[in-house]
Order: structure tokens, then C-alpha cells, then sequence
């Protein structure tokens, strides 16, 4: 357990990632190919609707931030053994960064920054 730690140095060695559901951590896990376990933490955000996205998507699920220790441990255990979601995550992630928002995020910026106004 860490208090923080760049994404990037911990993902390569995940099998899988439990977090709140914040778009951050969630996107990166994804586009790394791990499967994701949320348990939002705030109601009204939009952690629970990525939750339901992930769990949609197939490549993870959602929980109740109040689940019991002993079923969020039982919850990553199945999670961990199914080899569908794991390899669903997997093609999501290729997908992820064959997709290269960054390059495609510079290139919106740009066209913006040097057109005529």
C-alpha cells in the first residue's frame, strides 16, 4: 500500500486495481489492460457512473463503498480468476493507446491556438 505513487510505475506490475472510481486512476488502469473494482466513494460525482461503465464494458465492477471487507476480498479473488475480464481489459487497454489522446488532445489545442479569430 502506498499513499501515492505515479501510475505509470505501479500499473506494469498490477494484476488488478481497486479505487473510488475517479477518472484518473480508472483510465490509466484501463489503458494499462487491468481489470478495475470501484467503490465510490461520493454519490452525487461521477465515480458511481464510471463504476457502472466499467462494469458494463465488462472489465470490472462496481461495489458499495459500505461492502465488508471480507466480500471486497472474496470480490477480487473472482475477479482475479476470471480470465474473460482480464483479457477484455487487456484489448481495452490496446485499444487505449493505440488511440493516443495526447498526441490527438496537442493537435486539437494547436489547430485552435493558430486559427484565425
Amino acid at each position: 500500500m502506498h499513499e501515492w505513487m505515479p501510475h505509470d510505475e505501479l500499473f506494469p506490475e498490477a494484476s488488478l486495481v481497486v479505487g473510488h472510481g475517479g477518472h484518473g486512476t480508472t483510465l490509466a488502469a484501463l489503458a494499462h489492460g487491468i481489470p478495475v473494482r470501484t467503490l465510490p466513494l461520493e454519490p452525487t460525482s461521477d465515480q458511481p457512473r464510471i463504476g457502472r461503465a466499467v462494469a458494463r464494458a465488462g472489465v470490472g465492477a462496481t461495489m458499495s463503498r459500505r461492502t465488508e471487507p471480507a466480500a471486497i476480498r472474496r470480490a477480487i479473488r473472482r475477479t482475479l480468476a476470471d480470465d474473460r475480464t482480464g483479457g477484455r481489459a487487456q484489448r481495452l487497454g490496446v485499444a487505449i493507446r493505440a488511440f493516443d489522446g495526447p498526441r490527438r488532445a496537442a493537435d486539437v489545442l494547436e489547430l485552435y491556438a493558430v486559427a484565425p479569430r
